[in-house]
């Protein structure tokens, strides 16, 4: 609910509590014409809580706790704090104790590819999702890489499946010993 509040808050440009259709279209067509790095703006006014023009520590804080909530991410409070003062203090560049827009800029210039998944979650946003068609057939699995933050995030799923994985093998290991006096066929068909 914190980015539909913000995307609000920006939409409605004479703070009446409403956005009327003149405020949504004028938005609307201003996005629609603007390359990514201006579409950054919006992006920087929904950062901006309090609206004064620059992004303070809380502000950002508070929107990387947000950002963590939606995606259902699990950080303490020590790792949101570093996480957030590692960004701080890198898009701060002179010292103010605030990003400018200038900053902000700059900051994900120097990250192309993080600009470009930025404007585009922002037209997502914006647009209504859109209407996807299951396929019938099997897709194939693509392997991903496990990160330790994934599995400590899933730390419950992760101990039923070694648990399941676990007794499994010492059942199909005991039948087997069981009975290691037959042939392979009887072995097999016993453990499993």
């Amino acid at each position: 609910m914190f980015f539909v509040e913000r995307i609000f808050n920006v939409f409605d440009a004479d703070k009446s509590g409403t956005v009327s259709l003149d405020e949504f279209m004028r938005v609307m067509r201003c996005f629609a014409n603007q390359s990514p790095a201006e579409k950054l703006h919006y992006l920087f006014d929904v950062y901006d809580i309090n609206n004064d023009g620059n992004i303070e520590f809380s502000e950002l804080r508070n929107v990387i706790s947000e950002c963590m909530k939606e995606n259902g991410l699990q950080f303490g409070e020590e790792e949101t704090d570093e996480l957030t003062r590692m960004l701080f203090d890198d898009a701060d560049t002179d010292g103010s104790g605030t990003i400018t827009f200038t900053e902000f800029k700059n900051q994900l210039e120097r990250q192309p590819a993080f600009m470009e998944n930025l404007t585009q979650s922002i037209e997502r946003w914006l647009l209504p999702p859109m209407e996807t068609k299951r396929s019938s057939t099997h897709t194939s699995l693509s392997c991903r890489r496990i990160r330790w933050r994934h599995i400590r995030n899933n730390w419950t799923s992760v101990v039923y499946l070694l648990l399941y994985f676990l007794i499994n093998i010492v059942l199909f290991t005991t039948r087997a010993y069981e009975y290691r006096e037959s042939n392979i066929f009887v072995i097999l068909a016993r453990a499993c």
